[in-house]
């Protein structure tokens, strides 16, 4: 098994992934509408969305896995963030020397022998984690298929701006609260 390296980025990406503030928090619909597409449109039995914080793969949405974290060193999302352009495609784990003797891979209640992610990108840039699906038995996404799970990435990508916005907002909120009470002349 080969650990994924880390970034070039690694500490500007991580506090990218801080400041979303949803590391630890649970599922959200919208989240989870996302993955019950990229699973229906790519026909796995299984779609995350993952955020890769440094020592642990978090599952903000999954369907089909029990799982809500994994560590990042056997994590495929790893690697995927790596080139986070691209789509990261493994088509058999088995034949494929990086992921033929990870855990995910061997575990016999369920095994991880296909995999496709997009990284999820702040809007610097940072590679945020991925939206991915995994098969238990060999299989390459059609081109159809690679395009629907980029689209759905960049929906990930504009909620969580979004989610950024609301933050941004909400404690301006209570900055110009503050402000107000503290500007007010005492009786």
């Amino acid at each position: 098994m080969k650990t994924p390296e880390k970034p070039e980025n690694e500490n500007s990406r991580l506090r990218a992934v801080r400041q979303l503030g949803m590391l630890d928090k649970l599922s959200q619909e919208t989240y989870d509408n996302i993955t019950a597409l990229a699973q229906e449109i790519c026909e796995s039995p299984v779609a995350l969305l993952t955020i890769l914080d440094d020592k642990i793969q978090w599952f903000k949405s999954k369907k089909g896995f029990d799982l809500n974290q994994t560590d990042r060193d056997i994590s495929f999302c790893g690697h995927a963030i790596l080139n986070p352009k691209e789509i990261f495609e493994v088509a058999d784990t088995f034949k494929d020397s990086r992921f033929s003797d990870n855990p995910l891979v061997t575990f016999e209640g369920y095994s991880v022998r296909a995999y496709a992610g997009v990284p999820i990108l702040s809007a610097d840039g940072h590679a945020l984690g991925t939206l991915c699906v995994i098969n238990q038995k060999p299989k390459k996404l059609s081109l159809k298929q690679r395009k629907s799970l980029i689209a759905l990435g960049r929906q990930v990508e504009i909620l969580y701006e979004f989610n950024l916005k609301s933050i941004e907002l909400a404690n301006l909120k209570e900055e110009i609260a503050r402000n107000d009470k503290n500007s007010r002349p005492s009786k």
